[in-house]
């Protein structure tokens, strides 16, 4: 690669001067030294690059891996949650009975068969066709 340079002297005289600049070595240089390494300033930068996009992109991470766990947890809680409500809904459904079973079972609310008295009304005594002993109020 060749470049001209000229030199204007005080009177106006041109001169040319010719230089010649060739591209650097690659290899290994006359004193054992490695001409082809990277520029160090290079490096820094994208080291620098490197370690913001890091700084940002990990704390990204871990803050959607703990909301991915946060709501599997909370979904895990309202689906168990849920099972046991509806278990209890049905033990609630299993103690309706019909007024006359009721009846048939506490022998129409008969004295003998009061327990007692509540703040919310007299309590009866009272057995099931198939011999399971209630309490009715």
């Amino acid at each position: 690669m060749g470049f001209r340079i000229v030199a204007v002297g005080r009177k106006g005289e041109g001169r040319t001067y010719s230089v010649s600049i060739s591209p650097p070595i690659q290899g290994n240089s006359p004193t054992g030294g490695n001409n082809s390494l990277p520029n160090p300033d290079l490096n820094r930068e994208g080291s620098s690059t490197s370690h913001t996009v890091v700084i940002v992109i990990v704390p990204i991470l871990v803050v959607v891996i703990l909301l991915a766990i946060g709501c599997t947890i909370l979904l895990y809680k309202r689906s168990k949650k849920a099972v046991h409500d509806n278990d209890r809904s049905k033990s609630l459904e299993s103690l309706q009975f019909e007024l006359r079973a009721i009846k048939e079972a506490t022998d129409d609310f008969s004295d003998a068969n009061k327990l007692g008295q509540g703040g919310f009304g007299s309590v009866y005594k009272g057995r099931l066709p198939n011999g399971q002993e209630i309490a009715v109020k």
